[in-house]
């Protein structure tokens, strides 16, 4: 990021030199490390403001230091750790916080006016005595244990946050909260294991309210208003509840009540208003909702097995992502599979269909089955996906869908035929002919045939390339010239309207933009737009490839690699030219500088004959066989001992005696390649151990180049592709072996968990040729350029 003289001048008019509450032993690692000059950089819309900004592995670390009455008005603080600190008089004024830690921290007369506390500001055993909260805004906003003193929060805007056993109540509090047994209680308020007993409560609005684990013993909630509240785990049923709520198995249940790894299971809620609930992630497994009413209910990835929905209202019900179908329905509605899908289930409890319902430990758990879901008349359906991969059709004949919404899903090769569809809305959903239902005003009249081969994508590809970016994840691939993108929800674009008369011979997917490499060296790209990663000149997002500006005089692309927002190629003569977003150096151009058109990477000390990008760098292997690397390096990703930032090429620390690169791909934050004796190497983010060897207790970042664990005997490795926390690789006999963190199957072994070094697949029968890796899953041109994918 860019770190001028003209901002470190302005910085240091701002902030007087700061010190650390250990400072007077003299260590200078000590007062460096609170020295916050040395971290504040310029954000990068370019605006001047500054900002602190960690990461989820390693908060910025300003613990134990000295930082009373300093002015950080203004700033974004990300990621960083202020714990055991002095921040007595600190001006927090219009500044911006998200996962920031005060624990044990004097925050005493402090400034927050107008300032944003949100996703995960903790503030935890500190004092806060006479600070100022004026029109601030508070969101997931953690108080605990701490003394507020003379506080005033009559302006203050509270949304999700927790005030929980405070020494003493605030001096003001927004309409319609309350500050009770040493908690504040109001809408929205995160009341989790808070001592609410012995309270009368009537009258009290506590919607959108949280109380998991929360004393309720000897409560009255009887005329409370409960609107889309979550209150399970309670650790005693109150002594009065509103009409229509019920207290069962410590689970509070009542209209649009909000459930979350609630265990219902074989529960009598027969002839009860249910309306509105959100169940999510919970067992309903023999569960009794016969004769209630349960308009507008959403389920969602939960168990079903045996319960009853005989008779019960279901208008605008939503049941989506389910296991197992209910026993009985209610009349004209039905229990439809999806698909086989594998996804984290229930984060605690997993269902089997051999066994049932399994208890396991809190970390992410999964494990493939069918999912299903409910559909009938004036019902609500969301993300109803055909299995793309297996060209899965799902059987609707003679469903009454009737008055039914349908968003977002993909209906490819589902037979609808007789299907009652008399007023069926259908908003951005692919019909069962491929076409997309708001091109027929929203509406799949007309688009319902479908063909034994599901979407037209039975072609023969000769590249992928899969997006490693959570939330658009997509692939493109190759086909003859043309080009066709889809994701989980099927067929995004097929047969790209290409430059007259050209056909692309090479692509590269990552973030939410794509760009492709035309027959006569020219780049066309497409997609968001926002840090000028397109390269057109502009920062305006494009629907369809669009032509790069000019790679220099006579230049023309040979390889190309898309990063998270920035885009480079290598040109003919060897060089390397970037474009998009530099906020961490991976344009290679010596700046800190976005750029919107093509800009030639510094000397790279040799001609580059291969590239890959990763979200915040870029490397390349030159002709000499040895690796350059340039961008963000916070977890050794760049290979060059140091795990210090680069906006030039930099070379990796040696490869080993006698070996060059001669394959290379980046994962998120990790980088690995194929030497030239078939081994593989890798360095950077080694967290879920993406990179091959089992003994990384003591290492969750790898800063110099380092062999993976062993291939299997006689086997080495040909071709590299990594995502994030994981890499595979295809080796010589056509097997894909592959390490690191697993989600759903992603690494193809079957068992769904974390892989410390190499393991073979065991999801193709035939050998792969070609390889792609993303947030999708991963997928691999077989030797009859079929290809076949796999994952969550």
């Amino acid at each position: 990021m860019q770190k001028n003289a003209y901002a470190l001048t302005l910085l240091l008019l701002l902030f007087p030199l700061t010190g650390c509450l250990e400072s007077e032993t003299g260590n200078d690692e000590t007062i460096d490390r609170c020295d916050i000059l040395s971290l504040a950089t310029e954000d990068i819309d370019g605006d001047g403001s500054f900002e602190l900004i960690g990461t989820y592995q390693e908060r910025l670390n300003f613990t134990n230091c000295n930082l009373a009455g300093l002015d950080f008005s203004g700033l974004t603080f990300h990621y960083v750790d202020f714990s055991d600190s002095n921040l007595s008089s600190v001006q927090f004024s219009d500044s911006s916080l998200s996962q920031v830690l005060f624990n044990n921290v004097v925050l005493d007369e402090a400034n927050f006016d107008s300032a944003s506390l949100e996703y995960g500001v903790q503030v935890v055993n500190s004092s806060m005595n006479e600070a100022s909260f004026k029109l601030t805004y508070m969101s997931e906003f953690w108080v605990k244990q701490s003394n507020i003193t003379n506080v005033d929060l009559s302006t203050s805007i509270i949304e999700s946050s927790a005030f929980i056993d405070i020494d003493v109540c605030p001096l003001l509090l927004p309409s319609e909260w309350h500050c009770l047994n040493k908690n504040l209680i109001g809408p929205n308020a995160w009341l989790m294991e808070a001592n609410l007993s012995n309270l009368n409560l009537d009258g009290i609005n506590l919607t959108g309210s949280s109380m998991r684990g929360t004393n309720l013993s000897n409560t009255h909630l009887s005329n409370s208003i409960m609107t889309e509240v979550m209150a399970q785990e309670i650790m005693q049923c109150p002594l009065s509840l509103p009409s229509e709520w019920l207290c069962i198995n410590n689970v509070l249940i009542g209209p649009t009540a909000r459930l979350n790894y609630a265990d219902l299971g074989d529960l009598d809620l027969s002839s009860q208003n249910l309306s509105g609930m959100i169940i999510s992630h919970s067992n309903l497994t023999g569960t009794d909702f016969s004769n209630s009413n349960m308009s507008g209910v959403t389920l969602w990835r939960t168990l079903m097995k045996n319960s009853n929905f005989s008779n019960t209202n279901l208008a605008h019900f939503e049941g989506r992502n389910l296991f197992d179908c209910p026993e009985n329905m209610t009349i004209e509605w039905v229990c439809k599979p999806y698909g086989v899908i594998v996804r984290p289930i229930l984060y605690g409890m997993y269902y089997d269909s051999r066994s049932g319902l399994t208890q396991v430990e809190f970390t992410e758990t999964y494990y493939a089955t069918n999912m299903t879901g409910m559909l009938g008349p004036q019902a609500l359906i969301t993300g109803f996906l055909t299995e793309f991969s297996n060209y899965f059709h799902s059987d609707l004949s003679n469903v009454n869908l009737s008055g039914a919404i349908i968003e977002d899903s993909n209906f490819i090769g589902v037979d609808l035929s007789s299907a009652d569809l008399n007023g069926t809305v259908w908003m951005n959903t692919i019909c069962p002919n491929g076409e997309n239902s708001d091109l027929h005003g929203q509406s799949c009249e007309g688009q319902l045939e479908f063909s034994d081969s599901g979407t037209e994508i039975d072609t023969q590809f000769t590249v992928l390339s899969a997006s490693m970016y959570s939330g658009s994840e997509h692939i493109c691939g190759i086909s003859d010239g043309s080009v066709s993108c889809w994701n989980t929800m099927g067929l995004l674009d097929y047969n790209l309207e290409l430059n007259s008369g050209r056909y692309a011979v090479d692509l590269s997917t990552n973030g939410e933009h794509n760009c492709i490499i035309l027959d006569n060296g020219s780049v066309s790209c497409w997609g968001e737009n926002s840090n000028g990663q397109l390269g057109d000149g502009t920062t305006t997002n494009r629907d369809s490839p669009t032509t790069v500006t000019s790679l220099g005089d006579g230049r023309t692309a040979i390889d190309i690699a898309a990063g998270n927002y920035h885009t480079c190629v290598i040109l003919d003569n060897g060089s390397v030219s970037c474009w998009g977003d530099n906020s961490a150096g991976q344009l290679g151009d010596g700046t800190y500088q976005n750029q919107t058109t093509p800009t030639l990477v510094a000397d790279l000390g040799g001609n580059a004959i291969e590239i890959a990008a990763g979200r915040l760098h870029t490397c390349v292997i030159l002709d000499d066989g040895s690796v350059s690397c340039w961008g963000s390096n916070f977890a050794g990703q760049l290979g060059d001992g140091t795990g210090a930032e680069r906006n030039v090429p930099t070379q990796t620390d040696s490869l080993g005696e006698n070996v060059t690169a001669v394959n290379i791909a980046t994962g998120v934050y990790h980088t690995c390649v194929v030497l030239n004796d078939g081994t593989v190497s890798c360095w950077g983010d080694n967290e879920y151990n993406a990179l091959g060897w089992s003994n990384w207790s003591n290492a969750r970042k790898e800063l110099s180049p380092r062999l993976t664990e062993s291939l299997g005997p006689g086997r080495t490795a040909v071709m590299l592709n990594a995502g994030q926390d994981f890499t595979c690789a295809i080796l010589d006999d056509g097997s894909v072996s592959c390490w690191g963190r697993s989600r759903g199957n992603l690494l193809g072994d079957g068992n769904n968990s974390q892989q410390d070094f190499p393991t073979l697949t065991t999801v193709i029968q035939q050998r792969a040729i070609y390889i792609t890796a993303g947030e999708i899953g991963i997928c691999v041109i077989l030797e009859d350029n079929t290809f076949t994918c796999w994952g969550p």
